[in-house]
């Protein structure tokens, strides 16, 4: 299974990164209209043909995941991508079925479901919420190929423990150390103007996104009266500013909690997987249903 680990890789390409060309699979040899059609797609649809005068000057071709009109905003860039990541975990969950139902005479050698499980648990000891959501909807997938469970017992064990994970995804890391700058040099003017702030918040602590909400809530508000009424207003203006860079941090997040967590969910039920208690599983599913405004996905759950 030689190109399996990249195919996964591709579906787990970042929105706004073409991908690179020496991992596309192109026919020796296609026939006259093909090549036509694909020459005409090329250069009409994609618009990488600029006019510069009398000259002609003709773009490398780059492919992006979910189509050019992904990248070019033309239509949402986030259905587009989606749908393109969905469609092609579709398509891994009825090769993994393929897989999983040859039997391998070879007792020497690792079985193939043994590699495909292997290569699986590795993108999901990953804190990245594609590699999840990529993996988890795979899962999904492949369940919906079979009649009864086809997971080794080490993939089944890893799901299980995705499920009841919580933690931060290195799609937020920007965002996330953005609100940690902002926050602190926060808590430091409130420390100047005499507070106690650091009994909240001891110097140098890396607040939670559930700290950074309440210190620009119930905490300011309790702190606040000690100010004076000048300072009081620069700090009022300060902290909108903040609520603004926490509010994103915290919606970044839930959003790909919602989809990661919901997926990991659907391939639990799919696989027949079920943990002793429902919750963790249920929970996301409605989360998902009420809270997700990509439709694909959304209905999926």
């Amino acid at each position: 299974m030689p190109w399996l680990g990249v195919w996964f890789c591709l579906l787990m390409q970042p929105a706004n990164v073409p991908f690179d060309q020496s991992y596309f699979l192109e026919a020796k040899h296609r026939g006259r209209d093909q090549q036509s059609v694909k020459n005409s797609h090329r250069h009409t649809s994609d618009s990488f043909i600029k006019w510069t005068g009398n000259d002609v000057i003709t773009k490398e071709h780059k492919d992006y995941i979910g189509g050019f009109d992904s990248y070019s905003g033309q239509v949402g860039q986030d259905v587009c991508v989606t749908r393109a990541r969905m469609k092609g975990a579709k398509l891994l969950g009825k090769l993994c079925k393929c897989i999983t139902s040859f039997k391998w005479d070879n007792l020497q050698e690792e079985e193939p479901v043994d590699c495909l499980s292997k290569l699986m648990i590795f993108h999901l000891m990953s804190n990245s919420a594609l590699q999840r959501f990529v993996v988890a909807q795979v899962i999904y997938m492949w369940g919906c190929e079979t009649l009864e469970c086809s997971c080794p017992e080490n993939l089944k064990n890893r799901l299980l423990a995705c499920l009841s994970e919580s933690i931060y995804f290195d799609e937020i890391t920007a965002s996330f150390r953005r609100m940690q700058t902002e926050c602190h040099d926060f808590i430091a003017g409130l420390k100047q103007e005499g507070l106690p702030v650091e009994e909240l918040f001891p110097p140098g602590a890396i607040l939670t996104l559930e700290q950074a909400y309440s210190l620009t809530s119930s905490t300011f508000d309790a702190l606040k009266t000690g100010l004076k009424a000048k300072s009081l207003q620069t700090f009022e203006e300060r902290r909108a500013q903040l609520q603004v860079c926490v509010s994103q941090t915290v919606q970044e997040q839930q959003t790909y909690s919602i989809r990661v967590q919901s997926s990991f969910a659907m391939a639990t039920v799919m696989q027949s997987i079920l943990p002793e208690k429902l919750n963790p599983v249920i929970r996301p599913l409605m989360d998902c249903i009420k809270k997700e405004e990509n439709l694909n996905i959304q209905v999926s759950s």
